[in-house]
């Protein structure tokens, strides 16, 4: 039976199959705006999980919008555990992005947009640093390489790649939340590496 064609609403899970909470705590992939986030070792909200040690993200931005909220429009055509689209509009521009696990731990991207000014990915990395659960940024580094943007938390040596099929018109990397004034500009660049 095919997958019933519907305007889904734009918030799920995708489904991590070797995750059990207590043996095999491999994190929870939860939809955040247009993207998703991956809780480590689980997520800690209404669930009564263990709490978060980390948690980081990958958005999709379309002419300075982010937030779901600052869409004109955002749903979701096709809505499983294993296969997550989002439909975005934003002015003139349109796109589908739809999500995918690949294994336990890689989360796939395919970007299809037309009539976008600018399109953005956003990564973003948090981790709990100190005892009374504050959450910050501390530590990140970003640094390109030959296959990929990488960001790494030094402390706890967690690392994200970040890998295109096209190359990127620019890759920055900022301290504080993405702001729409951010998103409607260049990246600030990485310092040149030798």
């Amino acid at each position: 039976m095919p997958f019933p064609p519907d305007d889904y609403t734009p918030h799920g899970y995708l489904d991590v199959p070797a995750h059990t909470r207590k043996l095999n705590p491999l994190g929870v992939l939860r939809s955040h705006d247009a993207g998703f986030r991956w809780h480590f070792p689980a997520f800690a909200g209404m669930y009564g999980g263990r709490r978060e040690s980390y948690r980081a993200s990958l958005r999709v931005a379309l002419d300075g919008a982010l937030v779901l909220r600052d869409f004109a429009h955002a749903s979701s055509p096709y809505h499983s555990k294993d296969l997550f689209t989002f439909a975005l509009e934003q002015g003139a521009a349109r796109c589908t992005a739809t999500y995918q696990l690949l294994g336990n731990d890689t989360l796939h991207l395919h970007l299809d947009a037309h009539g976008a000014a600018r399109i953005a990915m956003v990564a973003e990395y948090e981790r709990v640093l100190a005892a009374n659960g504050e959450w910050g940024e501390s530590g990140l580094v970003g640094r390109a390489t030959a296959e990929g943007q990488v960001l790494q938390g030094f402390e706890d040596g967690e690392a994200f790649v970040l890998w295109a099929a096209q190359p990127w018109d620019d890759f920055g990397i900022a301290a504080g939340a993405p702001t729409r004034d951010w998103l409607a500009q260049a990246a600030p660049g990485l310092p040149e590496h030798g």
